[in-house]
Parts: C-alpha cells; structure tokens; sequence
C-alpha cells in the first residue's frame, strides 16, 4: 500500500495518457443523460406539486433571473428544461451549508445541484469493480461527510455510475444517493470549447463511471482514469430542493450566493486569542476546530515508525499536547477529545478504528480538510511513514521537516460573540 501511494502514475484509458474525444463522448453519452435526467427531474416535480419558494428569493429564481439562457460559449445552457452551466463561468459560485459550492445545473423542478469548488478530501475510490454505489468512497460521503451536513434541505441526486467502455453505447440508468460525486456525462456537460469551470482549481478528482483501465478522474479540463486504491481529491456533488433560499451575493467567487443562516456551522471562523481557527465537525458538546494556517515553525513527525502518541517524548504529539498547548493564552477552553488515528492499509472505513484521546491533535485523513495550508502532517499513518496533505495525499518519512495544523476542541459552553463579517471569537 505504501509504495502504490508514493509511486504515483498516471494510468489513462489508453496505452498512453491522452485527451479524450470531447464531443464525441458528449454525443454518445451526454443527450441520452439529458433526456433520462429530465424525465428523472419531471416526474420529482409532478410528484412534489412543483413546490415554489418566495417569488425572486429561491436560489434557482437568482441563477435564472441573473444568467441569460445561451447557445454558445460560455454561461447557461437549457437543454429540455435542465439549465446547465458550461465553460469557464465566473458567476456560480454558493455558500452553503458552511462551504463553498459551485452551481452545475437548474433541474426542471428547481432543485439546484453543486459540486464542491475545491477538494474537502483525497481518498481511494475503492472499489474492485468500478461500482460508485457499492464504494468505500460513497460509503464514507454519505456516512461521515453527510453527517456533517444540516441535511433538511438536501433531496437526492442522480447520477451514472456504470462502465463506460464503448463511447457510442447506451448509458445505464441513473441512481441516486444524496451525496455523490460528478459523473462522466455531467463533466462533460460542463465542457464547452475545450474550458471548464471544473478545471479552476488544481489536482485531479474521482468521477463516477469506470473504463477497462480503472476509474475515471478529471484533471486540467480533461478525463483519464487510474486504479481504485489511487488516493485523489474528493468533490461531493449534492442537490438542493427548490426552498433554498439566497440571502445576498451576486455568485462570484468573492460575493458568493450566501445561502446559509446565521449561526455556528461547518467553515465558521473562530478567533481565539489571535489565532483564526474553522469548525470542522460539530459535536453535541463541543466545536472541533482546526487552525486555519500552519504554524510558523517546520516540525517532525517523530521517529521510524511512530505513531500520534501524546504521551511519547521528542514526537510532534507530545509537543502539540505539551509546549504548545500552554502556551496559547486558551488553553483553558480546550476540551480531551477522541481522535482518529493509526495506520491506513488502504480501507476508508478503517481510518476510525484507532483512537486517541488527547487535547490537541491533527486532522486525519478520514476528515474534511478546510484549512488554508498545504503540505502539512495528518495522524494517520502507514506502516514506517506519515501522511501528509496538500495537493496530492503523500506519505514521508516520519522524520523530516513539514508544515503543522493543530485541531483541537472547545467546548459549546464558550462565550462566543459575532462579529460584522460573520466570524466569532471568544470571550469579550
């Protein structure tokens, strides 16, 4: 497991890697998708009554009120009633839920469906068999990452998850979930002369949908595929129903649709001291933090072998837990949490065996990665290495020099006051 992680290669649908035939596909594959799909979203709109939200104050009614329908370059697409984003748009970027989406498509029955606007993960597809639905990767987006998620105004989404071997063959039917990633129909969808929204950020994601050689990824604003114990970013597709209101932006990257309410959530920026911390995961008694940047000294993990042990002199454990801990100004609002922790052997769903209780720790590679740092130790680890994060998922010798991103926990007890730009600190 180890070396298949730090020998990466790049494995495409042919015997060397190259783009695939765009319009070609998109023929085979992406009117069959639009007509099934319209069906699909037709029907949900008979069967909910074509429910409304306040006139103009919808998120479907902004997008379509704020982009005219066009037939060439980039911008909003109507194909049959499903108004769909293409090319390098700059204007369908939301907030919710705590994070950043971009906006794919308007179904008929205004349902909204997003693709997170950057990774929240890089894990293994895992699966054998190419199969979405029955992969450690959906188990873990509608288990874990869906739990972290206010979920009362999410419906399903549909999607293509079978082998797409034949270009001009018939895809299968759709089927849905409501947590899913981009299939290959939808990426190719988003395309529109050679350029996509998709591609704005760097690295290379899973998509639904495998070929002979493994499982499809897009990387620059193209397809290739690699093998499913590969570890690549993860950007959870959702679909919001057609209640979801917008309260302010105009859809850029900077004034974004905000579509969130006030409050504590997913993303939210906590000051403590002079530090900037975003909650990662929301407990009954507590909000788990993580530091926005890295710490501005370089540190080891510790030593051949080591693993997260607080307890265990000269590791980065100890320290965090030890000389850091008391030295910020807070520390008497961290709370002991349970942290995931231990050696990953190539199973998602193992990530959570091992525990450990401690005050600090670091993210690992079983969580949502929010912080803006990059390259930066987590605490699983794998055999005599340590992973680290940025935009490929590596594992280093435990004994070099890397960036740090302490996590920790306060608990919901804390005097927090909010501020103009939506943060909060405490005390005061």
């Amino acid at each position: 497991m180890s070396e298949d992680i730090r020998r990466e290669q790049t494995v495409t649908a042919g015997s060397e890697e190259k783009d695939f035939p765009f319009e070609k596909l998109f023929i085979g594959i992406s009117v069959i998708f639009l007509l099934i799909t319209g069906a699909f979203y037709g029907y949900r709109a008979y069967r909910s009554g074509a429910r409304k939200a306040p006139s103009g104050q919808s998120l479907a009614a902004v997008i379509l009120k704020n982009n005219q329908i066009t037939e060439n370059g980039q911008g909003l697409y109507d194909y049959d009633g499903i108004r769909i984003f293409r090319g390098k748009c700059e204007n369908n970027y939301v907030k919710y839920n705590g994070l950043l989406w971009r906006i794919m498509q308007v179904n008929g029955d205004n349902t909204v469906r997003l693709i997170s606007a950057r990774a929240v993960n890089q894990l293994p597809f895992g699966n054998v068999d190419g199969d979405f639905s029955a992969s450690q990767l959906n188990e873990y987006l509608n288990g874990h990452f869906l739990s972290l998620l206010d979920q009362s105004t999410l419906v399903d989404t549909s999607y293509y998850a079978g082998q797409i071997s034949d270009l001009n063959a018939p895809i299968s039917q759709p089927i849905s979930s409501k947590v899913a990633l981009c299939d290959v129909a939808s990426f190719l969808n988003s395309v529109v002369n050679g350029t996509t929204y998709l591609a704005d950020e760097p690295g290379s994601f899973w998509l639904t949908g495998s070929c002979p050689t493994g499982i499809y990824r897009a990387v620059d604003g193209r397809l290739t595929s690699s093998p499913q114990q590969r570890l690549y970013q993860v950007r959870p597709v959702i679909t919001v129903n057609a209640e979801v209101e917008v309260i302010s932006g105009s859809g850029t990257l900077t004034d974004p649709y905000m579509c969130d309410e006030t409050g504590i959530r997913l993303g939210t920026t906590i000051r403590l001291g002079s530090d900037e911390w975003l909650v990662c995961q929301i407990d009954e008694d507590a909000y788990r933090l993580v530091r926005k940047e890295a710490l501005e000294e370089l540190r080891s993990f510790g030593l051949k072998g080591d693993s997260f042990d607080p307890e265990k002199e000269e590791t980065l454990a100890h320290y965090l837990n030890n000389e850091y801990a008391s030295s910020l100004p807070y520390s008497n609002l961290l709370v002991n949490r349970e942290w995931s922790c231990g050696d990953f052997s190539g199973r998602i769903s193992d990530l959570s065996a091992d525990r450990v209780s401690c005050k600090v720790a670091l993210a690992s590679l079983a969580d949502i990665k929010l912080s803006e740092a990059s390259g930066y130790w987590l605490l699983t680890t794998s055999e005599k290495y340590a992973f680290t994060y940025g935009q490929q998922a590596e594992l280093f010798k435990p004994t070099v020099l890397k960036r740090v991103v302490p996590v920790i926990a306060i608990s919901r007890d804390t005097k927090l006051t909010r501020n103009a730009d939506g943060s909060y600190k405490a005390g005061e």
